[in-house]
């Protein structure tokens, strides 16, 4: 019995086949291997905001009582302005009030002692750091959020110190491609956390939010850039047109408006960035009151380019908690893990 043999035509058809499905498996290992690198950067940041979590319960760093935590009093104090007459009239109470009692929330604090060791505050090197956002607007002057140690690394710790309780060690670093680098396990510290405090109601001390903000990449060390902090945390105004007025940020709307004041200053803002609302500043003195805002928000759309007027409009992935006029774009954050409101004692 004779058997009919494959012609070229059909031999030809099964190894074309063959080839697509060979090339499509191949295609599938530089995916898998960026998502590999992706899952592993996820990982430690959840393992560096597990870390800083430990911090905060380590050392009490909710409590607001001053003997444990002077540290984010301090650096309050050393922003001029925040205390009124306290300091000419010691009698008057702190209570982390400020110039009024209309002042629903305490000022936030950005704690952060690798920053206050790279940018001092000018007004008080020794106790805190240059203050997150300060800057002139045309409503007044932004006093920025306040930069401090904390008890677990008071004013003059050693650089070891600070890299023990606010780094990760031993890093992985991944080349564009997905691929490690000749030495998989680096020990450069590239992830380093701060964290971001504030009271949302003043009367209730025991209350405290804390944000845990994750960088990746951020400068550790060195000699203080000249500009201080204003060269790692690029910082805007709002327009001055209606319906901005100013502001960066309108209550409950997703869209933020950046005033760069000239195209050449503008920063190459991405999806992804983070952006904080840095607002601490009077806006009205008869009577007075205070906006102390301290929120994070993420980009998730760049809407525009900056036009001639260095205008730029942004899409947050969130509506804005309140309205802000002043946004700083910190670099190096990743990530940034709100822990909501929690009381004291846990």
């Amino acid at each position: 019995m004779h058997r009919r043999g494959l012609s070229i035509t059909e031999v030809l058809i099964a190894i074309f086949l063959m080839a697509i499905g060979m090339i499509s498996l191949l295609a599938l290992f530089p995916i898998g291997m960026l998502r590999m690198a992706d899952s592993i950067r996820a990982n430690r940041i959840g393992q560096a905001a597990a870390n800083a979590q430990s911090l905060i319960e380590l050392y009490s760093l909710r409590d607001p009582n001053p003997r444990k935590n002077p540290e984010i009093e301090q650096a309050i104090r050393d922003t001029p302005g925040l205390y009124g007459d306290h300091d000419n009239n010691p009698t008057t109470p702190l209570n982390y009030m400020f110039l009024s009692s209309q002042v629903p929330a305490t000022c936030p604090v950005l704690i952060d002692p690798i920053g206050c060791s790279l940018w001092p505050n000018p007004t008080a090197p020794l106790s805190s750091g240059d203050p997150v956002g300060r800057m002139g607007t045309p409503v007044g002057m932004n006093l920025g959020i306040p930069r401090s140690y904390c008890s677990a690394t008071p004013p003059g710790s050693s650089r070891e110190l600070l890299y023990r309780w606010f780094t990760l060690e031993d890093e992985i670093t991944f080349v564009p491609s997905g691929l490690p680098v000749n030495n998989p396990v680096e020990r450069q510290r590239r992830i380093s956390w701060a964290f971001l405090w504030r009271r949302p109601v003043w009367r209730d001390p025991a209350v405290a939010e804390v944000s845990v903000v994750v960088y990746s990449g951020r400068q550790l060390a060195g000699a203080p850039l000249p500009g201080g902090s204003a060269t790692q945390e690029f910082r805007c105004g709002g327009p001055a047109a209606a319906p901005y007025n100013h502001r960066c940020f309108v209550a409950g709307s997703r869209i933020a408006s950046l005033n760069w004041g000239n195209p050449a200053n503008a920063q190459a803002v991405r999806p992804g960035y983070w952006v904080l609302d840095a607002t601490v500043m009077p806006i009205s003195n008869n009577p007075p009151v205070w906006i102390t805002n301290g929120f994070f928000y993420r980009v998730v759309n760049v809407l525009s380019e900056p036009d001639a007027n260095g205008i730029q409009l942004i899409e947050l992935d969130r509506p804005a908690r309140a309205d802000g006029y002043v946004a700083v774009f910190p670099l190096g954050i990743v990530d940034v893990i709100e822990k909501s409101d929690g009381r004291w004692p846990f």
